[in-house]
């Protein structure tokens, strides 16, 4: 959706928040899927599976959320306020987006090496034999 040349509308700030908190819910899960992936008995290409959902779909809506905020904050035509506003939004993406990045970088290494002491597939994907 393409926002008008003048300042954020109140519904653009909003979803764009609830995208940031959805980021987070991704990189609960992620943190959540690294312990269980730690377990004894987990079913390690199973969970390998769910983490790389995770990352795919957190991936995805950071990649979406900060294409329209940049796009947002490129408008030479915001005055101070919503500049303000935007960029505010913009650092707390930027943070939740540090977060998933190293959480999911951190859980995929627990995927793999898990997977390596197993001895299957790294990918958790795709039929095996």
């Amino acid at each position: 959706m393409m926002g008008s040349m003048d300042g954020p509308n109140r519904g653009e700030l909003g979803e764009w928040a609830t995208k940031i908190e959805q980021l987070g819910r991704h990189t609960d899960a992620l943190t959540r899927l690294g312990k269980e992936i730690k377990k004894r008995d987990a079913k390690v290409t199973v969970v390998i599976g769910k983490i790389e959902e995770e990352v795919e779909a957190g991936q995805a809506l950071a990649r979406a959320t900060g294409e329209a905020i940049k796009e947002r904050l490129s408008d030479r035509g915001l005055d101070n306020s919503d500049r303000a506003r935007v960029e505010k939004l913009a650092a707390q993406f930027e943070n939740a987006g540090t977060k998933f990045s190293d959480i999911s970088h951190q859980v995929l290494e627990q995927g793999r090496a898990a997977n390596q002491a197993g001895g299957g597939d790294v990918r958790g994907g795709g039929g095996g034999g």
